[in-house]
């Protein structure tokens, strides 16, 4: 399949883009089951992203892009400074989260409200263009933010799923956590993996979780919680294999730690931006050691080249969003060899990171021990469901990349 790719009556202007599928043989085939729906990100004209497989051809342009992205994360952090002391206090800053879930739901989706309601599993490719933040899209009613809000009396009670036939689904008055594709989708962003056309399905790809597992975090992180850090590595060290657990206090005890091979990193980096955007000086405080992120290798990640690599916790503050001259924090992440990265499109306080690695780490180990193939997207979303339940908006600060087509195990 070959050609240029464009909205629904639009003439070409220029170069588009090609997508070469070559299966040479019945034995060849693709064999990885698919997802319920796949959305293809990819450059339109003026480098603005067109979603496929929605029912708009609308395109959001790179500025509208990016202040919705910024405005997102203004409403994060202004909630993360003042963080509500209940989950029916979180009812505004959870409103605010939900109109916009509403915006970008309509500048995808246009009029059709119920757009992929029935897919539970959800692949993201992107094709080198801003990643839109699929998990809050809001399908329910959007929140009238000149009126109060309340959030929805059910989820207040402690309901861990909304019915279809909730009341609250249809008011401006409410606003449910379980309105947000985060907490009810499970969305796995894909990359380019070698063997996805051979005999090999990608499915097979599979990252033993407990495989040995390594914490290093920035003393930042304790500023509002002295004990976070160490919430932080019991968590990891009760969830990995026995013993196979380390605590780093920089990049150089990292490096040295992963001389044995160890399949969950979580790394709360403290960020120093260069002067300007994009800068070469841009650093990344692990522990006590400061390193600039266009030093770092494979030696702090992946030093064997092992496939697949490793699952990385990059839960420092903006881990989603800096950059050294072209190259993004995440991208560096998987150049080295990590297969799932982590990231965070905020400024995120240490004792919210270790309130979800500990609910993380709960969720990986209860899926571990179902019956089947397990997926990172199912641990990740139920962990934000839990997270959001408590009114800490943290679950839609956070994103992965890499977790399409991989499995995770025990063995």
């Amino acid at each position: 399949m070959t050609g240029s790719v464009l909205p629904a009556g639009a003439a070409p202007t220029g170069p588009g883009i090609s997508l070469n599928v070559d299966v040479s043989s019945a034995g060849a085939r693709d064999e990885r089951q698919g997802a319920d729906a796949t959305f293809v990100e990819a450059p339109e004209e003026g480098n603005g992203p067109v979603v496929f497989d929605a029912s708009s051809g609308d395109v959001i342009s790179p500025n509208v892009l990016a202040d919705g992205r910024e405005g997102l994360r203004r409403d994060l952090i202004g909630t993360f400074l003042n963080p509500p002391a209940t989950f029916a206090d979180a009812a505004a800053p959870l409103a605010s989260l939900a109109a916009r879930g509403s915006m970008l739901r309509e500048a995808l989706f246009g009029t059709n409200g119920q757009a992929f309601a029935d897919a539970a599993w959800i692949h993201v490719m992107s094709f080198g263009v801003g990643d839109v933040p699929f998990e809050l899209i809001y399908d329910h009613e959007c929140p009238d933010l000149d009126t109060p809000t309340t959030v929805c009396a059910r989820a207040l009670a402690g309901e861990k799923s909304c019915a279809v036939d909730c009341p609250d689904r249809l008011r401006s008055d409410r606003v449910c956590p379980f309105g947000f594709w985060g907490t009810t989708k499970v969305i796995e962003r894909r990359r380019h993996s070698a063997g996805r056309l051979d005999g090999s399905a990608s499915e097979q790809r599979l990252v033993r979780a407990r495989a040995g597992g390594v914490v290093g975090v920035a003393p930042q992180a304790n500023a509002d919680d002295p004990q976070a850090g160490t919430r932080i590595a019991d968590a990891v060290a009760g969830f990995v294999d026995k013993g196979t657990s380390v605590v780093v206090d920089g990049w150089s005890s990292l490096e040295h730690a992963l001389i044995s091979q160890r399949s969950l990193l979580c790394l709360v980096t403290h960020t120093i931006p260069g002067a300007d955007p994009g800068d070469l000086d841009t650093q990344l405080q692990l522990g006590s050691e400061l390193r600039r992120m266009v030093t770092l290798n494979a030696r702090c990640i992946n030093p064997d080249k092992r496939q697949p690599g490793p699952i990385v916790l990059a839960l420092g503050c903006d881990t989603a969003t800096i950059h050294a001259s072209f190259a993004s924090f995440v991208a560096r992440l998987h150049a080295l060899g990590a297969e799932i990265v982590v990231s965070a499109i905020a400024q995120i306080p240490g004792k919210e990171v270790a309130n979800f690695i500990e609910r993380l780490m709960t969720h990986f180990a209860d899926e571990l021990s179902k019956a089947g193939e397990h997926r990172f997207g199912a641990v990740l979303t139920a962990t934000r469901r839990e997270t959001l339940c408590e009114g800490d908006v943290l679950a839609l600060a956070l994103t992965a990349s890499g977790d399409g087509d991989v499995r995770i195990g025990d063995l």
